[in-house]
């Protein structure tokens, strides 16, 4: 199976490159769009985490309305994916895309649904502006997810009138979550009577009523990515269609995450490093990767005493192809990148994580923020070759 399959929307006559985030044992993403003017797409973002969006842009039925619905397809999609890749939390990103299709040069509204699952608790958070909710599917059944509090489609002016809200539900293991946006919701017949409606607070009878069909469509067992996109699609033909299911078994294996508290003891580097050598060698890692993750550890933790007051906790987190780490401590401030003197004994720590990393950032979390490396275990060897020359950076607190 194939993540995805799909029609992709176009940015000046071009198509938009696929980014979908990889089926490693996290999400499985099965998608299915039949209007240009829609999309669907499973993004990479921070610390292992995957984004999901589902959306449209809104026509009134005209042609040269429909033509302009594909066009700005295109780019409102490319926008949505620069929001997750600076890690907005799911209302802060439709509050952003909001203002900024308020002010592009055409005016139009679209339909966006904005998530965001973690594998660590199998959380998945959403905000949404004028689309259907989600169904959560599991074995036992499907079950329609708490509406999140919406402001109405982007474009509607939402700072002026209201604010998007945000809901979070469990996507059990072995469960699947289902967003779908049927082709009769491509519309948009209020701009085509009256131009821009500020009454965000309306919720769309249409709108609510899309999530309980899809759970009745599905019923009682149905929780497989393609069998949910199938039936959905075969009940309600020209809809968009993104399913993502958290797999479980012995071909994918268990998420495992473990954690080391570092705010008590001595020498938290040391009992980092120790600990994570531990982890790795259990799970049986080949020595060039398992050193390499062990050096970032060491690095991040050494950083985070250094810039950010104190390294709180250590998690290390491994699925089927990838292993991520994340060092929190106590400090708001993002690093940012210096450079390092030629004879400084310190300033090369960032750079080392980049080196080896796969990728690394950092994100806020409640009362500081986590620094966050990923490893991936299907690429090839590093060799000394691999090793960039560039200046040495490091976090400035």
């Amino acid at each position: 199976m194939t993540p995805v399959d799909a029609v992709s929307p176009t940015l000046s006559g071009s198509p938009v490159p696929s980014l979908d985030a990889p089926a490693d044992g996290d999400l499985v993403v099965e998608r299915r769009v039949a209007d240009p003017s829609a999309w669907c797409e499973a993004l990479p973002a921070a610390a292992g985490r995957t984004v999901l969006i589902s959306g449209r842009v809104l026509a009134d039925g005209t042609a040269p309305s429909v033509d302009a619905a594909v066009r700005f397809a295109g780019q409102l999609r490319m926008a949505v994916r620069a929001m997750a890749r600076v890690d907005l939390a799911p209302a802060e990103a439709l509050g952003q895309l909001d203002g900024l299709v308020a002010e592009w040069e055409e005016p139009f509204r679209a339909r966006l649904l904005y998530g965001v699952f973690d594998p660590v608790d199998g959380a998945f958070c959403f905000a949404q502006a004028g689309h259907p909710g989600p169904v959560i599917c599991s074995v036992k059944g499907a079950a329609v997810a708490p509406p999140a509090p919406e402001g109405g489609p982007l474009g509607g002016f939402v700072s002026m009138n209201a604010s998007y809200g945000e809901q979070t539900v469990a996507i059990p293991p072995g469960g699947s979550v289902v967003v779908a946006l049927p082709g009769a919701l491509a519309d948009d017949e209020e701009y085509a009577v009256g131009g821009f409606s500020l009454d965000t607070h309306r919720r769309s009878a249409a709108v609510d009523a899309v999530a309980p069909a899809v759970a009745g469509a599905l019923g009682t067992g149905v929780h497989d990515p393609v069998a949910v996109a199938d039936v959905v699609v075969g009940a309600a033909p020209g809809s968009s269609v993104l399913a993502a299911g958290w797999p479980t078994g012995l071909t994918v294996g268990p998420v495992r995450v473990i954690e080391l508290e570092l705010g008590e003891g001595e020498d938290p580097t040391r009992r980092a490093r120790a600990f994570c050598y531990g982890v790795l060698s259990t799970w049986q890692l080949t020595p060039l990767v398992r050193d390499d993750i062990v050096l970032a550890v060491s690095e991040l933790v050494a950083n985070a005493l250094l810039y950010g007051g104190a390294a709180e906790q250590l998690r290390l987190r491994r699925s089927a192809s990838r292993i991520v780490i994340e060092v929190f401590d106590r400090e708001p401030a993002m690093p940012r990148p210096r450079i390092a003197d030629a004879d400084a004994e310190s300033g090369r720590g960032l750079f080392l994580v980049r080196r080896v990393a796969a990728r690394w950032g950092a994100r806020a979390v409640p009362g500081g923020k986590a620094v966050w490396a990923e490893f991936d275990l299907n690429a090839p060897p590093r060799t000394t070759d691999d090793e960039p020359n560039e200046p040495t950076l490091e976090a400035a607190g």
